[in-house]
C-alpha cells in the first residue's frame, strides 16, 4: 500500500504544480487566453470569452482538489478530461498547419508555438495522472476492505 500512496504523492505534486503554474497567468490574463482560443479556430465566438473565464478557474480548482481526498476522484477525471481536450485541441492544429501560440501559460507563454513536443509533454502528463488515477483507486479500495477511511 505504501508503494501505491508514495507513487500517487509524487505525480499528484508534479500534476498540481504544473496545473497551478499553467492557469496562474491565464487567470489573471483572461483576455491574452481568450485571443489564443480564438486562434485554435475551433469555438464559435460566443463560446471564446466564457471558455477563457472558466477553464483557468477549472484548472486551478481541479489541481488543488487533489489534496482533498473526498473530491480526488472527481479532480483526477477533470483533469484527465482536460489533458485530452487540450491535446486533441494542440493536435487539430497542427495537423491544419496553424501555426499558433499555445496559450498554455497565458500571456507570459506567448511565443510559444505549439509543436509535437508539446503534445509529447501532454501525453506524459496524462499518461501520469492515469498512474496516479489507479493508485488512488486501488489505495481506496485496500482501505474499504480493511474498514480504514480516508
Amino acid at each position: 500500500m505504501n508503494k501505491f500512496k508514495g507513487i500517487a504523492w509524487a505525480i499528484r505534486l508534479g500534476v498540481v504544480w504544473i496545473f497551478v503554474a499553467f492557469s496562474w497567468g491565464k487567470l489573471w490574463e483572461p483576455a491574452s487566453f481568450a485571443e489564443a482560443i480564438f486562434r485554435y479556430r475551433m469555438l464559435p465566438d460566443v463560446l471564446i470569452n466564457p471558455m477563457a473565464l472558466f477553464l483557468p478557474w477549472l484548472e486551478f480548482w481541479c489541481a488543488l482538489a487533489l489534496f482533498l481526498p473526498f473530491w480526488r476522484r472527481a479532480a483526477w477525471n477533470w483533469l484527465i478530461l482536460l489533458l485530452v481536450v487540450f491535446t486533441v485541441a494542440k493536435a487539430s492544429v497542427l495537423f491544419r498547419g496553424l501555426d499558433v501560440s499555445c496559450g498554455c501559460h497565458g500571456a507570459s507563454g506567448e511565443g510559444e508555438f505549439i509543436r509535437w513536443q508539446s503534445i509529447a509533454f501532454n501525453l506524459l502528463i496524462l499518461a501520469g495522472c492515469g498512474v496516479a488515477r489507479c493508485c488512488d483507486s486501488l489505495r481506496v479500495k485496500r482501505m474499504s476492505h480493511t474498514q480504514e477511511y480516508l
